[in-house]
Formats: structure tokens, sequence, C-alpha cells
């Protein structure tokens, strides 16, 4: 098909117009210039470690209390909070710090220690909880606020204001896609749940629980299932904020995870964690994990399907001993262990976060830390450690993007026990990922896409939109992962010594390139044959 009938076939004239400035600017000579041979002493993408980190300041002190990946993993929201509160949008392509930080938006009225973010790793939305102290010092005032990607934090596009005024917590949470998001909030009355619109912040369904305080929330995709413990009780309710279970706890537990489908509920016990199961609309115990005698469950996680979970154990008899755990449910067997042993007396260990990808294949885990523990650690179903970090203090924020290949942490620069009002946001990769962006794509700016296989003499690269369920073409390795009836571009260029394929892009300064996103497959020529890359790039042009 010619070029210009796959512009005809581009859905949109916005479309057509960005595709246009794309082709022309790879067909510029310029465009070729930028090749390299390895990576001569530069930042390797295809190397594990730290990637960059962010710190606070004694002038400006902060601590990161929440982090989260947007954009196809290729962007990171922070909520910092305490001294300087305020939202920072940074990069999961960058390598330094300064270029990492696209945006920083600081809140000029004074907020509590409440503060959060949520956002759909998938697309462009992002949501921000706030509490400011009002109408006095002891009272809080909730309000969320929504923001797209591609447009930054200084266009908000909307807020909500919930209404009940209190002194206690809120916590706010969606699913991979930005929808699904829900609110809940304690208020002098109980635990209040607000059904939000992601597009609009209008309340869709709400419901007060008459038991507080708030201690766990969790949702299935799209909120078709919300498991909240307030008090010592456990709710479940549906999209349209009906109970469709209730039970009381042993104890008032933190613990608490769904499935992507809410079919699976797991549920933190004295000494053990209780797994639910819904049969025919009513949720009854399918499975049981037993810990030690004087251990809770402080953290849990779940895959997708259900079949894998992540649990962080804390024993309270010393408060020194923490562990963490990777289960596979489906055949009730352990597949990764973490012993963090404490000394009497000593730093107090605890499991602040644990995360699991969609797939299931692997698991993180944030600590406290103790007693020269690495409070950072990332494992896979076979038991390995991937990636570990001794960080500088506690963890106190943790996301884990889909792929399983990169980290973003927000950390205290002392241990949790100790004073401390300043933290650092740290972001690590484990340089699997095949085909790679190599640093922020900004109009006007360069777009750098990496790949690499040893073997590779070039590599033709495919720009265009992701697709699943293609069959394999026969006699080529892997799979392809674009649409091949939308546009789909291909630009073939050189593999250095290493088997490394760059393509540089020029981007022209054009406001229409602004908000534009794509995928990118490399298709890998060896002396056996052709293969695709494993993995796509996700491309989100920034203004």
């Amino acid at each position: 098909m010619s070029q210009a009938a796959l512009l005809q076939a581009a859905a949109g004239k916005r479309m057509v117009l960005v595709w246009a400035l794309l082709i022309a600017a790879a067909s510029n000579p310029g465009s070729r210039s930028g090749f390299r041979s390895g990576f001569q002493g530069l930042d390797d993408p295809f190397a594990k470690g730290l990637r960059w980190e962010a710190g606070a300041s004694q002038v400006e002190p902060w601590i990161p209390l929440g982090v989260s990946f947007a954009a196809g993993g290729e962007l990171v929201l922070v909520a910092a909070g305490v001294g300087s509160p305020h939202l920072q949008l940074a990069s999961a392509s960058a390598f330094d710090p300064a270029g990492a930080m696209l945006e920083a938006l600081q809140e000029p009225a004074a907020l509590s220690s409440s503060m959060d973010v949520v956002s759909g790793e998938s697309s462009e939305r992002m949501f921000a909880l706030f509490q400011f102290p009002a109408p006095s010092p002891l009272q809080r005032r909730t309000e969320i606020r929504a923001y797209r990607a591609s447009s930054g934090l200084g266009a908000e596009l909307w807020s909500h204001d919930p209404g009940p005024i209190g002194n206690t917590k809120a916590r706010l949470t969606c699913d991979a896609n930005g929808q699904g998001l829900l609110l809940a909030l304690e208020t002098d009355a109980g635990v209040q749940l607000q059904w939000l619109h992601e597009d609009t912040g209008n309340v869709t369904e709400e419901i007060l629980l008459p038991a507080f305080p708030l201690n766990a929330v969790c949702t299935s995709m799209g909120a078709r299932r919300v498991a909240v413990i307030a008090g010592s009780q456990l709710w479940v309710l549906n999209e349209l904020a009906e109970v469709v279970h209730h039970e009381n706890l042993a104890f008032a537990s933190s613990a608490l995870a769904l499935d992507s489908q809410g079919e699976t509920l797991a549920v933190g016990a004295f000494g053990s964690l209780r797994v639910l199961c819904e049969f025919s609309g009513a949720y009854l115990e399918c499975n049981e994990i037993l810990g030690g005698r004087s251990e809770l469950p402080t953290k849990l996680a779940l895959s997708d399907n259900g079949e894998r979970l992540a649990v962080g154990w804390w024993d309270f008899a010393g408060g020194v001993n923490a562990r963490g755990e990777f289960w596979d449910l489906a055949g009730t067997t352990r597949l990764a262990e973490i012993n963090q042993p404490g000394v009497a007396g000593g730093l107090q260990n605890f499991p602040i976060a644990a995360r699991v990808t969609p797939d299931g294949a692997r698991a993180a885990f944030g600590f406290w830390g103790g007693n020269a523990s690495h409070e950072l650690l990332l494992v896979d179903a076979g038991g390995q450690v991937v990636l570990s970090a001794d960080l500088a203090g506690s963890v106190q924020a943790l996301d884990l993007d889909a792929t399983g290949t990169r980290l973003i942490v927000g950390a205290k620069d002392g241990h949790a026990n100790q004073f401390s009002t300043t933290g650092k946001v740290l972001q690590f990769d484990t340089g699997e990922r095949d085909v790679q962006v190599q640093a922020v794509p900004q109009a006007g700016g360069l777009l750098e896409l990496v790949a690499k296989r040893s073997d590779s003499l070039f590599g033709v690269y495919l720009l265009g939109s992701e697709v699943q369920g293609l069959p394999p073409v026969p006699g080529w390795g892997g799979l392809p992962m674009l649409d091949p009836f939308q546009p789909l571009f291909t630009f073939a260029r050189s593999a250095d010594a290493e088997g490394v394929v760059h393509l540089p892009l020029p981007l022209p300064d054009d406001p229409s390139l602004t908000g534009f996103a794509f995928q990118a497959q490399v298709l890998f020529a060896m002396p056996a044959g052709l293969h695709f890359s494993t993995d796509l790039a996700r491309v989100l042009i920034l203004p």
C-alpha cells in the first residue's frame, strides 16, 4: 500500500497531519546522522540498576507519599508532601533527574500530611488526592483533581470536593485503564464511598458504611467490585454500591487485595491470610496461606487472574523481623521468599508495599528496612531476585510497571522510626526490554528509540498502533504486535557491533504533535533469519 493510501486510512485529519510530520522528520538526512556505535560511556538503557533519583533539600523539604506509573509506564506521577507539598510529573525514560523531572505543581495552600496519587498505567488519566486544614487546623477538607498526561499538571481537567469535613483519612483508587475511580473517606458517621466518573468527577454512586476507621480499600477493573475494611468489618460491593458480601473480621487488618475481575479476594488475618472466591455471587473461603504465629500480613497484591499473590509479613512480637512471599494460589505453591531478620532492640522493619505484575510473572516488595536489609526487592516466579536496592531510608511508596521491568520508589532520607523531613524519588530499571524510548519525546526535540539483539545485523523499526492476538508470521521468530490495518511506517537502521539499533527522529515544533501516542516494534535481521522484538516501546509526545 502506498504512503498516500496509508495516510488516507488513518482516522481523522489530526492523525494524518501528525504522521506526515513524523515521516518528513524521518526522511530528513539529519535523522540518520545520530547513529553511534555502542553507548561509549553514555547511560546504557539495557543495563540493570538505578536510572535516576530526585531528592528534596533542607530549603524545600518534602517526602514522597505516593508514586504511580502512567502513559504506558513512560511517565511517573509523584505526590510530595510534608514541608513543600507539590505534585511532580517525571519521565521514566530519562537517565538524570534534570531530564526526568518534566513539571512540578506547587500547592500554595498548606496541606495536611495526607496526599496521594493514582493513575491508569495504560492510559493518560492521572488523579491526585489532597487534604487541606479547613475550616480549622484540626480538620481536613478533601479534594480530588484530575489531569491528562500529555497536557501536564498545569491543565487541570476537573476537581471534586466530596463534602464531609473531619480529621481523618481518605483513599483514592482506580484501575489500570484509569477507570473505576473510587474515593473512600472517613467521616464522623463511618466510611463514605463515592464512585467518580473519570472524565467529569461527577459522583455516579455513593454509600455510607457505618464503621471506622478506614483500614484498606481496593477495586477490580472498572470498580465492578469494591472491597473495604472499616474497623474490623469487611464489605464487598458491586458497581451499583450494593453490598454483596459483609463479615466481621478477627482484627482490623490493613491487608486487602482484589483481582481484576473481582472474583478473588485476599484479606489478612492473625498469622494467616484468607482467600475468598466468588461463587454464584457469594464470596466463600477457598484457600488459606499460613504465616508465623506472631506474624501479621501487612500488604497484599494479586495478579489480574487472581492466581499469583504477593504478601508482606510483619512479626509483631519483636517488631524487627519482616518477610515477603510470592505465591501461586492455583497450586498453593510458594514461588519466592524474602527473609529480613532484625536485631533485638534495633530499628523496626515493616513491609510497607507489595506489587504484582498483571500477568503474575513478578512481584515487588518495599520495606522500612533495618539491620542492613535491602528495602527494595523484585523477584520472579522462579524464585530469583531480579533487582534489589539498599536505600538510604525507608520506603514510603512503590509502583511496579506492567512489564515488571521498571520500579518507581518514594523513600525517606532516614528510617521511618527516625525524624526526617526530606526524601527522594528513585526509578530503577532491569534493562530487559529489547526496544525502548531513550529520552523524553517532546515536540521540537528528538525522539530516540533504541533496540538490542546481540546477533542482529540491522533492524526495521515499525511504528503504528498496538493490537492483540495477531498470528505468527511463518518463518519469522516472535509475534507481531502492531495493527497491519492501521497506518504502519517502517525505518531500517544498521546495528552496531553489540547489536544495538538506534533510531533518532527529530520532532517538529508543532502543537499538533502534542498528545500523539503510538507504539514501536523492531524486526531484527540476523544471520539465522528475522525475529520480532519481544517488547513494544510506547511513545507519547509531550509539549
